[in-house]
């Protein structure tokens, strides 16, 4: 990470150290922001909030403003191109065939319900924080007036190479590559 006078510059390859946040901690900052925008004063400006990290914390993020009455535009930013599902499902029944899907937040058809904009298959390349803007890796720009930061974490890297038997477990892109290798003849 950057740090400027006015603007902060965030790798893409720098979200996931050191701003992690954990659920808890997410909500409760969830909930002061709608406390605050959903006041009559903030009712004067349409208040705009980006919550980069469309994980599990950050799609309760957006699902736990809706149901505290914001009504401004809410914008979910992920990496991974599939919609907020809980990862802790990935390592229990996703991995054991009893799932073959993850468990996601809600439907696709909630989310436009709730009026979150997915924008999923894309990082978050850097923050503008004088001119309250986002940019995405694909080169578009995202006006806010709040931010989130639900980046998650990453999983540590083993200090020896590489070796064909030892996964990763984040994605469901990892929960397949193992559930891939475990079935008899998998490598």
């Amino acid at each position: 990470m950057v740090m400027g006078s006015s603007q902060t510059v965030v790798e893409t390859g720098d979200l996931t150290s050191p701003l992690t946040l954990t659920l808890s901690w997410v909500l409760i900052h969830v909930k002061c922001i709608a406390y605050y925008a959903t006041r009559e004063e903030a009712h004067a400006m349409e208040q705009r909030i980006v919550v980069i990290g469309a994980g599990h914390a950050g799609g309760a993020a957006a699902i736990t403003l809706r149901e505290l009455g914001f009504s401004g535009s809410i914008t979910l930013v992920g990496e991974e191109a599939e919609p907020p599902y809980e990862r802790p499902s990935l390592s229990k029944e996703y991995l054991s065939g009893k799932d073959a899907a993850p468990v996601y937040l809600a439907e696709e058809s909630r989310w436009a319900e709730l009026g979150v904009a997915l924008r999923l298959g894309v990082a978050a390349a850097a923050i503008d924080r004088e001119a309250r803007t986002v940019t995405l890796s694909d080169g578009s720009a995202l006006p806010y007036d709040q931010l989130i930061l639900a980046t998650g974490g990453a999983p540590r890297e083993l200090p020896f190479p590489a070796h064909p038997k030892i996964f990763p477990l984040r994605t469901t892109g990892d929960a397949k590559a193992i559930a891939a290798a475990a079935r008899p003849g998998g490598k």
